[in-house]
């Protein structure tokens, strides 16, 4: 029997849901899942219905954290964007080590750095340290934006006034991104083999498309000319607190600083270079082809006219 995988933010949420992703498709696959949630409610359902073990408990308490690394041998570990990621880590390299886990997947971010113009990024690149500080076989994954996340933020500009905002200068520079559910088969991958991933933390992006190029092809595939507009830092910080509400402050300070580090990314010809051999990294280490932009969406068209959530094919 396979051994125990334990999946922190398995319910998912609004930030990818890659957790519960990945919670699927070990399932698909057969593996035993401890499925971490915060509480019992509608999204843990169907988890326990597909055979995943659900766990409550919380990513800060260090005795929850020892409780579910009990008789697992690899963790997926995801933390959303928002205070207590340190901690967070701390607690799980410490209740890993001792635990005797084996590897730890965990989801940076690109943006992850020790000069990183984002706070967030700079803590990313300290939770990395912490984990391989603490000896634990770890592979760190450096993901892109996300599909889901950009049209998040894109979706509303798009359906109301068929524009895309955002405060990128003329729009040409190349955005680094990466569907959730590529993350996702990259680590139903990486956990049922991790020998080859262990030490490494690669910058992962699939798509290039600059914001202008973005607004050609969602023209094509929505039927009406749509277009992209720059906007403020201010008026986007204003955007984003209106859809997100206020209470977040590392997410706002996140998403401003984000398209400064993007723009700064253009600058720099050696991650340009990689940017364009995004797709051959994911089959490289995957085996088969990510989702192409165009493709998801297609998939999530009725979703970025209507406001609904968004789809994934969830194909291995």
């Amino acid at each position: 029997m396979a051994s125990k995988i334990l999946v922190t933010g398995a319910s998912g949420g609004n930030q990818g849901a890659t957790g519960n992703r990945v919670t699927r498709l070990l399932r698909e696959k057969g593996v035993p899942v401890r499925a971490f949630v915060h509480r019992v409610d509608e999204r843990s359902a169907p988890l326990r219905e597909m055979g995943a073990e659900i766990f409550v408990g919380d990513l800060l308490n260090i005795q929850s954290v020892r409780e579910a690394v009990k008789d697992v041998e690899s963790v997926y570990f995801c933390y959303p964007v928002q205070g207590g990621l340190l901690e967070a880590t701390t607690i799980l390299a410490e209740a890993a080590k001792a635990g005797g886990v084996k590897f730890v997947f965990q989801l940076s971010l690109g943006a992850a750095s020790d000069t990183s113009p984002s706070p967030f990024g700079r803590k990313a690149w300290l939770s990395e340290r912490i984990l391989d500080w603490a000896g634990v076989p770890t592979f760190h994954l450096r993901a892109a934006v996300f599909f889901e996340n950009l049209f998040r933020q894109f979706a509303e500009g798009i359906r109301e006034n068929s524009e895309i905002r955002a405060p990128f200068g003329s729009g040409v520079g190349k955005v680094p991104a990466i569907a959730a559910q590529d993350v996702a088969r990259l680590a139903l991958v990486t956990l049922l083999n991790p020998g080859p991933f262990v030490g490494n933390a690669p910058q992962l992006f699939t798509s290039s498309l600059s914001l202008t190029e973005l607004a050609q092809e969602l023209t094509k595939l929505l039927g009406r000319p749509i277009h992209y507009r720059e906007v403020s830092s201010e008026e986007w910080l204003k955007e984003a607190m209106e859809r997100e509400g206020g209470t977040n402050q590392e997410a706002l300070d996140h998403l401003v600083n984000l398209w400064r580090i993007i723009l700064a990314v253009n600058q720099n010809q050696e991650v340009m270079a990689r940017m364009s051999q995004g797709r051959d990294a994911f089959r490289m280490m995957t085996g088969k082809s990510p989702i192409s932009l165009a493709e998801w969406i297609k998939l999530n068209q009725t979703a970025l006219e209507s406001g609904r959530p968004f789809q994934s094919t969830l194909n291995q």
